[in-house]
């Protein structure tokens, strides 16, 4: 005798296969998974050039290192795309490559960064000399980098974390939260959307363009410069030099104790407070939300 299975029943089956939860999604990306090392002496490299794709990153710098080393754990729905993530590594004079992907020829920037194939990541920690300079591209997932020299970095999402720069900091930012704390150089940024916070920066703070997501800066030395931002409120507290915002969408701005000059050229919306600075006051055109200002050393100029 055939069996009938109700209809009612059999879609519930049929949708259980199709319909996984975001859980279950991540467990059959992540089916197989093997770890993954390379180790490289660290003599005469003065550059590490990082190229990462999904998955977290770790770039530690740790005083008299003598060997470069990285490792994680790769992860992906099938043998085949656990066999591509690897850990590649090319040295050419003083530079070194680690990539997740195949190197090809770290000259040729058509070979750079490409798209991860299938699904899956290789979360990736890599100890070098404290002090060393480093580039990066990093394609996904939170970021923690911390004690090394010069830092060139471009991030598309995730959280990023970045710490103990001894030298200047240029970044370029997708999406995802940023916090930058003691840079002993000068800061440029361009940011898409996400909170900033930015400490203890010796030099200049430059942020061309920031996209959505608050701003908050403290303990600059140099100047602090905003080209555009987009909205959410601003906040800049203790800067030795000069601050100047060119263009302000919406939200708040705060300036607190600059030694120098303040100038807002023009603001979309949202109040401006202004307090504690020894240079001159100049503030453009500005939508709405109230101007307030105390304390100010030099010249007032607000345009009605």
């Amino acid at each position: 005798m055939r069996r009938v299975v109700p209809a009612l029943g059999l879609l519930s089956a049929m949708l259980a296969t199709v319909v996984l939860s975001p859980a279950a999604r991540a467990e059959n990306a992540c089916r197989y998974r093997a770890d993954r090392a390379a180790e490289i002496s660290a003599d005469g490299i003065r550059k590490v050039v990082v190229r990462a794709g999904a998955g977290s990153l770790e770039i530690r710098g740790e005083p008299g290192r003598k060997r470069i080393q990285a490792s994680g754990e790769a992860c992906a729905a099938d043998k085949e795309h656990l066999e591509q993530r690897q850990i590649y590594t090319k040295r050419s004079f003083s530079t070194l490559v680690i990539s997740t992907s195949p190197i090809s020829s770290f000259l040729d920037p058509s070979s750079w960064f490409t798209s991860d194939t299938g699904e899956g990541h290789l979360n990736l920690s890599i100890k070098v000399p404290a002090g060393i300079d480093i580039d990066v591209e990093d394609g996904s997932g939170d970021a923690h980098i911390s004690n090394v020299g010069d830092l060139d970095i471009t991030d598309g999402s995730g959280s990023l974390h970045i710490e103990d720069i001894d030298g200047s900091l240029e970044l370029v930012d997708g999406s995802g939260d940023l916090t930058i704390a003691r840079v002993r150089g000068s800061l440029s940024l361009k940011d898409g959307t996400g909170d900033v916070e930015i400490e203890q920066v010796s030099g200049d703070v430059e942020i061309a363009n920031d996209g959505s997501g608050g701003i908050a800066i403290r303990d600059v030395q140099g100047d602090v410069t905003i080209g555009n931002d987009g909205s959410d409120d601003i906040r800049i507290e203790r800067v030795g030099g000069s601050v100047e915002i060119g263009n302000d969408g919406s939200g708040e701005i705060y300036i607190s104790r600059v030694k120098h000059d303040v100038a807002v050229k023009h603001d979309g919306s949202g109040a401006i407070v202004v307090e504690d600075v020894d240079g001159d006051l100049t503030i453009g055109e500005d939508g709405s939300g109230g101007i307030r200002h105390s304390r100010i050393g030099g010249s007032i100029k607000v345009r009605d």
